[in-house]
């Protein structure tokens, strides 16, 4: 999903999964076909789609997800551990 999500990224934007939902549909024998598409986006969301297809054509799973594009987790300081007592 990050991977289909970057396509519609400039450089600097790296996506996060936001939100997952998978709905699991019958056994994924393989081999597996992926179609993934972005459905939406915009400054700070990417939404997208992926249909999992097992070897018989039918589909096996459907997932959809909301990657976020731009987080202030990347401007915050790095984590600091401390010792009692220190």
């Amino acid at each position: 999903m990050g991977l289909v999500a970057s396509t519609v990224l400039d450089s600097a934007h790296v996506p996060a999964t936001g939100t997952i939902n998978a709905d699991f549909l019958r056994p994924a024998l393989p081999p597996l076909t992926f179609e993934a598409v972005v459905d939406r986006s915009g400054r700070t969301l990417v939404f997208v789609a992926v249909t999992v297809y097992e070897r018989s054509g039918k589909v096996a799973s459907r997932v959809t997800g909301v990657m976020v594009t731009d987080g202030a987790s990347r401007f915050a300081p790095p984590a600091v551990a401390r010792v009692p007592g220190d």
